[in-house]
């Protein structure tokens, strides 16, 4: 932080100070003055007045009022400031207020996880759309592309990930992507990730692998220097600190490896051709099952949630046993014979197989 020389006045970067308080535009970044007497509270109060009336009222001029509140709660000033200082600090918080977009979608952000929990009619969810398109509309129009990737990123959560839509989802961020591919905003890495998520959730690997391809491409890829030391001499090993994650050390792309994974597991895709020994030692594979409904039951004999289940599990099968349809087990424990006997203890009487891991 620069330190003023007690008078207000604007650098080349347009930046207002007043003494040693810098006013950015989107928060005040405060340092502590030495000596001075404080500014009267008419005088505060009616300056942040001000503010709030021209911001328009509202939520707006709700959040003017507690920011200026915190401003000048903390600042003292070296002398009176003179009734044109008042006028150029005022348009400089009036600035720093207008253009909170992060603030705007805070609250929406806030009502949409409330509404995950509950049913909630069209019309209602139209309207958080509504106000979305809203904030998106006026951080294009200012040109605040961190907030508008910001919405964008909101928006394509809501409908993907919580209604189901998941092709317009993917084409609100396939077209945010490609606007931004070639522009230095940090936040698109966020669109990335979502897309690789929603193409997770309908089982298309490959879709994700083309999208990390692109993103190595890209002027956002992330690739992360890890710390080291050591290496001076022969009896001076070299230490390298680097997390075990896959994605050529790159947060983003692990997170897209992680993605691609899941996908492979998504409901409606074949289930992999997992194979082992069932109780005499035989070779088996889910393969040869090929043309029945199969059950395949993962389970740790601790897990509470699976020991209430099996009466269903049971009954399920026995009715439709008849009819093709068949249970097999997959204890998680390494000793398979102790599994098997708790599998018999606890009613889980269908075929319990060794996986080759």
């Amino acid at each position: 932080m620069t330190h003023g020389n007690g008078k207000l006045f604007q650098d080349s970067r347009g930046t207002t100070r007043v003494c040693s308080t810098r006013f950015r535009r989107g928060g005040p970044c405060i340092s502590r003055l030495h000596g001075g007497f404080c500014a009267s509270p008419t005088r505060i109060s009616s300056a942040i007045e001000t503010v709030a009336a021209h911001v328009g009222g509202g939520c707006r001029a709700q959040r003017a009022r507690l920011q200026l509140c915190t401003l000048f709660g903390f600042i003292t000033f070296r002398k009176m400031l003179t009734r044109h200082a008042w006028l150029v600090a005022l348009a400089a918080c009036m600035a720093m207020t207008v253009t909170a977009t992060a603030s705007e979608l805070r609250p929406l952000l806030s009502r949409v996880q409330m509404m995950a929990h509950e049913y909630h009619s069209e019309a209602q969810w139209a309207a958080v759309f509504t106000e979305l398109a809203t904030v998106r509309e006026a951080a294009a129009r200012e040109r605040r592309w961190t907030d508008l990737i910001d919405a964008v990123h909101l928006e394509a959560s809501v409908r993907g990930l919580m209604r189901g839509e998941w092709e317009t989802a993917l084409d609100l961020l396939e077209n945010t992507r490609a606007r931004f591919q070639d522009q230095p905003v940090q936040n698109l890495r966020r669109i990335y990730v979502l897309m690789a998520e929603l193409h997770a959730r309908q089982g298309n690997e490959q879709a994700i692998t083309d999208l990390m391809q692109a993103f190595r491409t890209s002027p956002h890829y992330d690739p992360v220097q890890y710390p080291w030391r050591g290496g001076t001499g022969p009896d001076d090993p070299l230490v390298v600190t680097r997390p075990s994650a896959t994605g050529r050390d790159s947060i983003t792309l692990s997170t897209m490896e992680r993605h691609r994974v899941a996908a492979q597991f998504a409901p409606g895709r074949p289930m992999l051709d997992i194979a082992g020994q069932n109780e005499r030692g035989q070779p088996v594979r889910l393969s040869d099952y090929r043309g029945q409904v199969v059950l395949v039951d993962f389970w740790v004999p601790h897990f509470v949630t699976w020991q209430r289940n099996l009466p269903a599990l049971r009954q399920t099968r026995d009715r439709y046993r008849a009819r093709g349809f068949t249970v097999i087990g997959v204890p998680l424990i390494p000793n398979i014979d102790h599994a098997r006997t708790q599998a018999r203890e606890l009613g889980a009487d269908w075929t319990q197989w060794r996986v080759d891991r």
